[in-house]
């Protein structure tokens, strides 16, 4: 799987997961932001994961982690 196609079909979940635990959008949008760029930085993780929505999660998680730490 590729960045590309990750964001066209999970960008929907990961932004209501996101949605769930912070309360400003615009910081939703910035995480998940954070996401993707993530995402596209460690694509051979993303190729080689058997359950990538799952792997996004994970990295979605570590995302919101850095955020609340800011």
């Amino acid at each position: 799987m590729t960045p590309e196609t990750a964001y066209r079909e999970f960008r929907t979940a990961l932004h209501q997961y996101l949605l769930r635990r912070i309360e400003d959008p615009q910081d939703v949008d910035d995480v998940l932001q954070d996401v993707f760029l993530r995402v596209t930085r460690h694509r051979d993780a993303l190729a080689r994961a058997r359950e990538p929505l799952a792997w996004l999660h994970t990295v979605a998680k570590s995302a919101l982690i850095d955020h609340q730490r800011r």
